[in-house]
């Protein structure tokens, strides 16, 4: 009679299948005796072959965007832990430091410093980095020259000239498609959660003028853009040609949330 007990689980055939199946064999692949049978010539082709598929497989973990975070979770546990209480532009504060914090602390660090493989073979990750880097400059200066610059103080002209829109109509050279398509999907991911922040911060405010509403299209619209993007290739074909447009598709979120902030901006002025 068989005992029950000594039955292997469901998980346990599983594991057993995968252990007889692929780790012994590649245990046997890369057995010293195995290695010096094969040659010098080819033990190093070998060694070298694991070493190229290794360092792909951590670019291609390194190089997946971070995940959207709850902006009034995040400020609720940091104030928790310093025993502080959620004032008025807090979560706002908060969040800019929890954006900073994401670009060094993600998967693989803030890789648009290193000069080691793999981080130099990954070409959109810099990219999408460079589009966070550049709202947490602008967002931090903001804090500092307008949302807690008091009525008293004055305004300096050269934050005032920047903030005024520049168009410039420039074809993206195909070669460049990809990184200013991950630079735009990186600013969206930022203002995401900057504007989150400001929806709870300044909730009394946008209720009083009427643009609670406008401010959650605004990021609907933009968290559309963080859809996943199943392509391995970022493609810049024609409206209804063969190949996709990923680039127009992420410009029409864009555009419409930017109409949305215009008029925020004219109903807040007002």
């Amino acid at each position: 009679m068989t005992d029950e007990s000594t039955k292997p689980t469901p998980v346990g055939k599983i594991f057993n299948l995968i252990n007889d199946s692929l780790l012994k064999p590649i245990a046997a692949l890369y057995h010293s005796d195995n290695l010096k049978n094969m040659g010098l010539a080819r033990a190093i082709g070998l060694i070298a072959l694991t070493v190229l598929v290794l360092m792909f497989l951590t670019g291609l973990w390194w190089n997946r965007s971070p995940n959207l975070f709850d902006v009034q979770a995040a400020a609720q546990k940091r104030a928790d832990r310093y025993n502080e209480k959620l004032v008025p532009g807090y979560i706002t504060t908060n969040t800019l430091i929890e954006v900073a914090n994401t670009l060094l602390n993600k998967s693989g660090g803030y890789s648009t410093n290193d000069i080691m493989p793999p981080s130099v073979f990954i070409d959109d990750m810099p990219s999408w980095e460079w589009g966070v880097l550049q709202q947490v400059r602008d967002f931090s200066k903001a804090l500092r020259n307008d949302i807690s610059r008091s009525s008293t103080q004055s305004e300096d002209p050269d934050f005032e000239h920047a903030g005024r829109p520049i168009e410039v109509e420039e074809k993206t050279p195909w070669m460049e498609v990809d990184n200013v398509f991950y630079e735009a999907r990186g600013t969206c991911w930022a203002l995401i959660h900057f504007l989150r922040a400001v929806e709870i911060d300044f909730k009394d405010l946008l209720k009083q003028k009427n643009t609670a509403m406008i401010l959650q299209q605004v990021i609907i619209q933009l968290e559309t853009t963080q859809k996943a993007v199943w392509s391995p290739l970022i493609l810049n074909g024609s409206e209804f040609g063969l190949f996709a447009n990923h680039s127009l598709v992420l410009s029409s979120y864009i555009s419409r949330a930017n109409t949305g902030i215009i008029e925020l901006y004219n109903l807040l002025n007002h």
